[in-house]
């Protein structure tokens, strides 16, 4: 998956020169340049306004005792999504786009936790006449050279 992460982003800018040509070729490239630069400035405005929201929600679950970690979760898509946003591009336009969007956070943040899950060890319960404690005995502390 790592592997698969680093070459993306190695191709990404030839990509970005082969969508961008193709599109340019299609509608002109000072409108391929002006809309590259439309969906940074709005899509930043956007990030801005529902990193705010979202900020508030997380402050309310902090408020009720609970973590709030569908909040971060969001936000670190957030994030992304301006990110993805200022870079130049339209592919990365697209994906910071589509980020913005909370059903695609939402579907990007189960796909996730389905692929990092962890399976809990089982837990062994001992009585109070079960446990024994070992003595740990640590080696002597050496000095330092210069001290």
């Amino acid at each position: 998956m790592g592997l698969f992460i680093l070459l993306t982003i190695m191709a990404l800018p030839f990509l970005e020169i082969v969508v961008f040509v193709k599109v340019g070729s299609d509608i002109g490239a000072f409108a391929v340049a002006l809309l590259t630069f439309l969906t940074a400035v709005i899509g930043i405005w956007l990030v801005r306004a529902q990193g705010l929201a979202l900020l508030v929600r997380a402050q309310r679950e902090l408020d009720a005792g609970r973590m709030p970690v569908a909040e971060m979760a969001h936000g670190a898509l957030l994030a992304l999504a301006g990110l993805l946003l200022l870079l130049p591009g339209l592919i990365t336009d697209t994906l910071g786009a589509l980020l913005l969007l909370a059903p695609v956070r939402d579907l990007v943040i189960a796909a996730a936790a389905r692929h990092l899950a962890v399976e809990e060890p089982e837990v062994v319960v001992l009585s109070p006449d079960e446990w024994e404690e070992e003595e740990r005995v640590l080696p002597p502390r050496q000095r330092h050279p210069f001290e």
